[in-house]
């Protein structure tokens, strides 16, 4: 719609109300945060709400700054249904409404990754999709399934010895894209883990880059079982949810990463008889399986080699460690080359796609460039560091 539909009003622009209080709810802020950002008192914003009158320079940062949609869009005579609520319909609504600005405005972006993909490659995977050949149902055995799935792609326990435990992620990242499943990641809100987008053609799963690379590997296979399920899922750090899909996922996460029968024919635990484990040991176990220290308790605990009470001191002990690590993270001034950091927010395999189209010429620098969301000059360097 042209943005000469509306009406000026003493030098105001006369939007939709509808539409501009929309756009406030969908990106998760409160009157008091939109006051905030343009200087205003609390009942101005209201105003500008209920009456649709604001002026052009106040759009133009709320647009561009703020809620990050192009101009044109709050020209609209109504607003759109929420694109949230409708992609994670299994959540309940209180729990999405919630959802703060930064996870909003992160699964807004990974949705964007995913239009440029379907518009790149005309809606057709150019992989061949592992959720087209791999199955499952919420009916299926999670063990059973987990097992399956390690057959078919021909992964064995412990195959990953010679792996240093902190670059395992990187390697079922890396496998998982050449299977048509886009991994991204981002800083996400403490609570949150990870989330799943599922698509016939580019399905995409998002890990929080504040965990452990063993505590994203996790998170990594439990959105897979939301992708062979055929749905979305927003992944929250609570690993006794009474969601049925929820212990599926977990389960069948926990199975291909730990194999029960393997585990419990370990030399260690069959010669151990405590109900309790020294860290040391539990340390030694999960360099073996190359997860976390958590994911082998758990699985201890899911055998009755340990009981619940320990298995929650031990929890509650890591978590602190894991906020030291998560803060550590957010003060941190230094860290990669921004386009090593680009490449790891948008996985190697979504980068490295753009790249190729923009080289061998089929989408020109202006196109890349909004696809990648970096500028041109940057290519060169990202291109390198694929390598």
């Amino acid at each position: 719609m042209k943005a000469n539909s509306s009406k000026i009003q003493k030098n105001l622009l006369n939007i939709e109300p509808a539409v501009i209080k929309w756009a406030r709810l969908e990106a998760g802020y409160t009157v008091e945060d939109i006051a905030k950002k343009l200087n205003l008192k609390e009942s101005s914003v209201i105003s500008i709400e209920e009456t649709g009158l604001i002026s052009l320079p106040q759009l133009e940062k709320l647009a561009h700054e703020v809620y990050k949609r192009p101009l044109l869009f709050f020209f609209m005579k109504s607003p759109p249904s929420s694109t949230i609520k409708k992609d994670f319909r299994s959540v309940q609504e209180n729990e999405i409404d919630s959802l703060s600005p930064k996870i909003r405005a992160v699964i807004r972006k990974v949705k964007n990754f995913q239009l440029s993909l379907k518009e790149l490659y005309d809606n057709k995977n150019p992989f061949d999709p592992i959720h087209k050949k791999f199955k499952l149902s919420i009916n299926s055995d999670p063990i059973d399934s987990a097992n399956k799935l390690r057959e078919y792609l021909n992964i064995e326990p412990l195959d990953l010895k010679k792996l240093n435990k902190d670059k395992v992620y990187d390697f079922y990242r890396n496998l998982l894209e050449k299977k048509g499943v886009f991994v991204f990641q981002y800083a996400l809100d403490e609570a949150f883990r990870g989330f799943a987008l599922y698509d016939k053609e580019f399905p995409i799963i998002t890990i929080s880059s504040y965990d452990f690379p063993s505590g994203k590997t996790f998170t990594l296979f439990h959105e897979l079982a939301h992708i062979l399920l055929n749905t979305n899922d927003l992944f929250k750090d609570d690993l006794n949810s009474n969601e049925v899909i929820e212990i599926f996922c977990n389960k069948f996460a926990a199975e291909f990463l730990v194999p029960i029968y393997v585990l419990l024919n370990h030399q260690i635990v069959v010669n151990h008889s405590s109900m309790e484990w020294e860290e040391s040991v539990l340390e030694s176990l999960a360099n073996e399986f190359k997860v976390s220290k958590e994911t082998i308790l758990r699985r201890l605990l899911d055998s009755n080699k340990t009981t619940k009470q320990y298995y929650l001191y031990c929890r509650n002990k890591w978590k602190i460690a894991f906020k030291q690590h998560r803060d550590k993270l957010k003060e941190s001034d230094g860290g990669p080359a921004p386009w090593r950091t680009w490449i790891a927010e948008r996985g190697k395999g979504y980068t490295q796609s753009i790249l190729n189209s923009y080289y061998s010429g089929t989408i020109d620098e202006t196109k890349a460039s909004e696809y990648l969301n970096i500028k041109i000059n940057y290519f060169d360097k990202l291109q390198e560091a694929l390598k």
